[in-house]
């Protein structure tokens, strides 16, 4: 072999050398990201982590609740019944056929509360008393926890 096919022999050597010691390398990373995110996937479904907003509450404090929401929507109800009925005696005839009625509205708004009246009664009537509830962050809404 002349020196010229040994210098292309040593070239090729090292080169495969330098890409055995790269394939090593990228393996042992590869290995670790794999390692790492399996460790993260098992993190995520252990029950140390929550994946969403949660509110604790105890039956007794949500029949407490329940009934404070009851009192308003009652209130807010007989509220906008007695400006319907006081405004109906107001209004002649020809009023009822307006498209922007207000008394229509004040009956829309008193049976809105008559519902959600009504929905917070049969909670507070119905709650488990003696558990433990979490909320989610659509509870926290519809059951009017916040302003």
């Amino acid at each position: 072999m002349n020196s010229n096919e040994e210098r292309r022999v040593k070239a090729l050597e090292l080169a495969l050398g330098s890409m055995s010691a790269y394939n090593e390398t990228v393996n042992k990373d590869h290995l670790e990201l794999v390692n790492r995110a399996e460790k993260f996937d098992e993190f995520l479904r252990s029950d140390n982590v929550e994946t969403q907003v949660a509110i604790v509450m105890t039956g007794e404090q949500l029949q407490e609740h329940f009934k404070t929401r009851v009192s308003h929507h009652f209130q807010r109800a007989e509220t906008y019944k007695s400006q319907a009925d006081a405004l109906e005696l107001e209004q002649d005839a020809t009023d009822q056929t307006m498209s922007n009625n207000p008394v229509m509205s004040l009956r829309d708004s008193e049976r809105r509360h008559r519902q959600r009246h009504d929905y917070f009664k049969f909670l507070e009537d119905y709650i488990s008393i003696g558990k433990t509830y979490q909320l989610a962050e659509n509870d926290i809404s519809r059951l009017e926890l916040t302003n």
